[in-house]
């Protein structure tokens, strides 16, 4: 996908770790954050939910967790504002909008 490369081959290339989890399971999630000390994160709407109301996201240390941003779907100022008082105004959440479209041999949708 055009995100992938942005999310995680600029990043390698400037040598910074980066950490591609198989699937999305909440604990997985906030395990990994812990483990590999993960600063920023690439994230979609309902991992935000996760970390706003999922009981072991408030157990979990993600105190390294500094940046988010989230694409797929915009998110509300409520849920923004619900994760950074869970976890301190630190944590900054920006979101991105990636559009595709595809053309067709004749250069039309």
């Amino acid at each position: 996908t055009p995100f992938l490369p942005r999310a995680a081959i600029v990043p390698l290339l400037k040598g910074v770790p980066v950490v591609i989890l198989p699937r999305f399971t909440p604990e997985g999630f906030f395990k990994t954050i812990h483990k590999y000390r993960i600063t920023h994160a690439f994230v979609v709407p309902p991992m935000i939910l996760h970390l706003a109301h999922n009981p072991a996201a408030g157990k979990s240390d993600l105190s390294t967790l500094k940046w988010m941003r989230c694409a797929a779907a915009p998110l509300g100022r409520g849920l923004i504002q619900k994760v950074k008082s869970r976890f301190g105004e630190d944590v900054h959440i920006t979101q991105d909008m990636v559009s595709v479209a595809s053309l067709n041999e004749g250069g039309s949708r």
